[in-house]
């Protein structure tokens, strides 16, 4: 039966809203000249499992902050990261024996990132998970950040120069038509704008670190940011609550 599920979902993993295409750096690499002298390559390292995509399901990603044991599954509490909104700040989450998974059960623990798919109304909780991805935790995976530069190319890619909000450091992300998921329109971005970058949690060994982002969006409610960089270059004032 389950494997038949597999069969079946695996037919429907198509791009769905709220969750875009996913690649590792590697497949997302920019051109060599791009990088500065001295930076290291992009890693060369695959995840074991490819992320599940669902179609026609709503998505949620939260880390998980409390677990039982029921008759029909194990019963989740999600609350989704800062920066994101799913449409809940916490959600109760079904997880049966028949759900699609990319990991082990096992590794199940609170303080875990979980994206579920889920099918019916995000009030009608607890909401049923029909598939599930797991990362380590959510500030692996996601980056709060203010925009200092966009830098785009002719062929649909480009690069965001971003400051982290808590700590003003500078981290380059690359993005790319096919690769990254775009919530927002690029061309209205400007200096001082806050955005939100969920990716693979992998670096370049570069100064800046480099990354991949696999979405882009805009931060979801204004954050309070870091007032300066590490070398004291002040953080584009935020206008308008970005």
């Amino acid at each position: 039966m389950k494997k038949a599920l597999v069969m079946l979902l695996c037919a429907g993993f198509l791009l769905v809203g709220g969750c875009g295409p996913r690649t590792s750096l590697r497949e997302a690499a920019s051109e060599p000249g791009s990088l500065k002298s001295g930076e290291s390559s992009l890693p060369e390292s695959e995840p074991e499992e490819p992320d599940l995509l669902v179609a026609d399901a709503a998505m949620y990603r939260g880390t998980i902050t409390s677990m039982a044991e029921g008759a029909s599954g194990l019963l989740l509490t999600l609350e989704q990261a800062k920066g994101t909104n799913f449409g809940a700040a916490s959600i109760e989450a079904l997880l049966p024996p028949e759900a699609v998974l990319t990991f082990p059960i096992g590794e199940l623990e609170e303080g875990g990132y979980l994206e579920i798919y889920y099918g019916g109304p995000l009030e009608a909780q607890p909401v049923t998970v029909i598939a599930a991805n797991l990362y380590p935790s959510a500030e692996m995976v996601n980056f709060n950040g203010v925009v200092g530069e966009l830098r785009p190319d002719p062929e649909g890619a480009g690069t965001i120069v971003l400051f982290d909000i808590e700590n003003g450091q500078e981290v380059v992300y690359h993005y790319a038509v096919g690769q990254t998921q775009l919530y927002l329109d690029l061309t209205q971005i400007q200096p001082g704008d806050q955005l939100n970058i969920f990716h693979r949690g992998i670096y370049t060994m570069s100064l800046p670190p480099q990354g991949s982002a696999l979405e882009i969006r805009r931060i979801s409610k204004p954050l309070p940011a870091a007032p300066a960089q590490p070398d004291g270059l002040e953080l584009p004032a935020l206008a308008d609550g970005k």
